[in-house]
């Protein structure tokens, strides 16, 4: 970890180093090394990796892991799987090998998650509002055109556009961010998302009361379990909606306080 912070510490190349001074939010970093940007970005990409290797029980199944983020950040396009063996020119064999990797159990969500959690907040440069790091959440609804697939449902779409149908088939999402940078520049970085919805029967295994919890008190749930990996108190942003007294009823009184402000 200390060479990966190192690494974070450069910028890659003297342009963006200028950018960074003219923003006002780079005047501590020292002169950058006479080193080429793709050595940075696969020393960078090397560490942040080797993180995630105490997550997995077996070493295929990290390795296939490595495969999977580095085609999910190379393809340039959403078609699943098939752009990741297209855009890594991987043998097609392989896409059954990476269907397998996620019903692997060799790895959980958790781990992953958390490791993602800690990485990000000893080298992800976060912004802190008076000491504290600032979630935020929100819910997100993606259509979905496959109607057996686990966790689709009927959702209904509160957009304003009118080019929206009024009810969709998808996934309803809750997405947990931190903010990274600067008081002039700031930049979201997810940290956790989940299905909030449609996840009734798998929620059973979980226990009876997670069946009946809302949207809106996961949310609050998965932002509580982010604060609790950064290890530090936290301020968390949510919309209008979450605001309602009843919703954080189960929160109030085990470290969480509650102050809203709502504008007309």
């Amino acid at each position: 970890m200390v060479a990966l912070t190192r690494i974070l510490r450069y910028p890659c190349f003297e342009q963006n180093r200028r950018h960074a001074i003219r923003g006002g939010y780079a005047k501590s970093i020292p002169d950058i090394p006479r080193i080429g940007y793709r050595e940075i970005m696969i020393a960078w990409l090397n560490e942040a990796l080797s993180t995630f290797k105490q997550c997995f029980t077996r070493t295929a199944a990290y390795k296939w892991f490595v495969v999977v983020v580095i085609g999910f950040m190379a393809r340039s396009d959403s078609m699943g799987l098939t752009s990741v063996v297209r855009e890594l020119h991987l043998n097609p064999a392989c896409y059954h090998s990476l269907l397998h990797f996620f019903r692997s159990r060799a790895w959980t969500l958790d781990k992953l998650e958390s490791c993602w959690i800690r990485l990000v907040s000893w080298c992800g440069h976060l912004f802190f509002e008076d000491g504290m790091p600032v979630l935020v959440g929100d819910g997100m609804k993606q259509a979905k055109e496959a109607k057996k697939m686990p966790c689709v449902k009927k959702l209904h779409q509160e957009s304003e556009n009118y080019s929206k149908g009024a009810y969709i088939f998808g996934h309803m999402f809750g997405a947990i961010g931190v903010l990274a940078g600067n008081a002039s520049k700031m930049f979201y970085v997810p940290l956790s998302m989940r299905i909030h919805d449609g996840d009734k029967m798998p929620s059973k295994w979980a226990g009876p009361e997670s069946v009946a919890e809302s949207h809106a008190v996961r949310i609050v749930r998965d932002a509580c379990r982010v604060a609790k990996g950064l290890v530090r108190k936290s301020i968390l942003l949510l919309d209008r909606y979450s605001c309602l007294c009843p919703l954080w009823k189960p929160f109030l009184g085990k470290s969480c306080k509650l102050a809203s402000h709502c504008s007309a």
